[in-house]
């Protein structure tokens, strides 16, 4: 993926969107690793978490390039923030993150689930649209959420 991310011919690295799709196609790739260490086979991966994972990481992770969005502009590099502006690329990733957090709600379909869901996605939406943008606290959020989530997926044993 690395390859396809920085090598020619592809380069990808320089095209929106498609420059964090090979991030969640690693994502991706390790969490099918997981499962298949698990006992799981190709055939009994959930093609719902496959989707979440592809569109959901390639959507939110055009986050990191609002930190460099001065640096990017000035040598020319074509990110969301770039081409959209900063504030309306703010405003569509803490979105997208949003969205990425309501969609655990359907794939799992828990109501218990809805409301803590949709806090981590107002709060992330937040800390993306703050005037002093800082990702430290974005990261941390994420990750906080993604240890809740995995606890959650191990007590409640979790089909998905």
């Amino acid at each position: 993926c690395y390859f396809l991310y920085s090598m020619p011919p592809l380069r990808l690295k320089r095209i929106p969107f498609f420059s964090k799709f090979t991030v969640a196609l690693t994502s991706l790739a390790i969490f099918l690793l997981g499962f298949l260490k698990k006992g799981g086979t190709l055939e009994r991966f959930p093609g719902k978490i496959t989707a979440f994972i592809l569109i959901g990481i390639t959507a939110a992770s055009n986050f990191i390039d609002i930190k460099d969005f001065k640096g990017d502009k000035s040598a020319g590099i074509k990110t969301l923030p770039v081409i959209i502006g900063l504030a309306w690329a703010k405003r569509i990733l803490g979105f997208f993150f949003f969205l990425a957090y309501l969609s655990v709600y359907f794939i799992l379909k828990n109501n218990y689930l809805l409301i803590p869901l949709l806090g981590f996605g107002i709060f992330q939406f937040l800390l993306i649209n703050r005037t002093k943008y800082d990702e430290r606290p974005v990261f941390i959020l994420y990750l906080l959420s993604l240890a809740a989530g995995v606890i959650y997926i191990a007590a409640a044993k979790v089909a998905v």
